[in-house]
């Protein structure tokens, strides 16, 4: 018998969402800023993945889902052991990119015939309100600063003896969390008590990690991990 601990991602939302939502939801508390934030995000993402589940599930109400990601490493546990860590992040950051910041990926991005490139925040017309969504995607950043305390909240961590001699134990919590992670995509969560309670759900659009780590949660046996360190002759 071998006993572990989780924390389950659907218990992260329910009560971040109660407490901090600003830590989910790009820096914003107020339930009408946090709407906003989500419709304009969902809006744009559909542009680069329209096949994406959720604009099916969830079409009427998208600015009340979550983007997220799944993050995965080993690092350095006590007396130098491997220690594997798994966590679960908004892809919002908690600031706004600054208003003088400037996007250089205009013809890069150009290239890209499904990609609405061609309009500006001068080809808008504001009456309608997009001008105001047009704004808010441009400051919207992506969550790679910031202390990850605050950043990545910490499902499961398991001590290297554990899961190699054991390794079906790191596959059973990777069933769990992705039968909880289904449960927050179809049912969602009830931030009870809270300003800007109600139902949340949460949609997983990544799973970030290193090659060894995708490698081993993706089954794969073909991968840039597993590659020679030279050719052979």
């Amino acid at each position: 018998m071998v006993t572990t601990h989780w924390c389950k991602p659907t218990d992260w939302i329910r009560t971040l969402m109660k407490l901090h939502p600003e830590s989910l939801t790009g820096g914003f508390k107020r339930e009408k800023d946090i709407e906003c934030q989500l419709r304009i995000f969902w809006r744009y993402f559909q542009q680069v993945h329209p096949e994406h589940l959720v604009f099916s599930a969830h079409s009427h109400r998208l600015h009340r889902v979550l983007p997220l990601a799944l993050f995965g490493d080993e690092g350095r546990g006590p007396k130098r052991g491997q220690f594997l860590v798994w966590t679960v992040e908004s892809l919002l950051g908690i600031h706004d990119l600054p208003h003088e910041n400037k996007c250089q990926c205009k013809h890069q991005l150009g290239a890209m015939p499904q990609l609405d490139t061609t309009i500006s925040g001068d080809d808008i017309n504001p009456e309608n309100g997009e001008r105001t969504d047009f704004f808010r995607a441009l400051l919207q950043s992506t969550n790679n600063t910031g202390h990850s305390y605050l950043t990545r909240h910490v499902i499961f961590g398991l001590p290297s003896f554990l899961y190699k001699t054991n390794p079906e134990i790191e596959h059973r919590h990777i069933q769990l969390l992705a039968e909880d992670c289904k449960s927050l995509f179809t049912s969602g969560v009830l931030a009870d008590g809270a300003r800007h309670g109600g139902l949340w759900f949460g949609a997983i659009l990544g799973s970030k990690g290193d090659f060894k780590h995708q490698t081993a949660i993706g089954n794969l046996q073909r991968s840039y991990h597993r590659s020679a360190s030279r050719l052979a002759n």
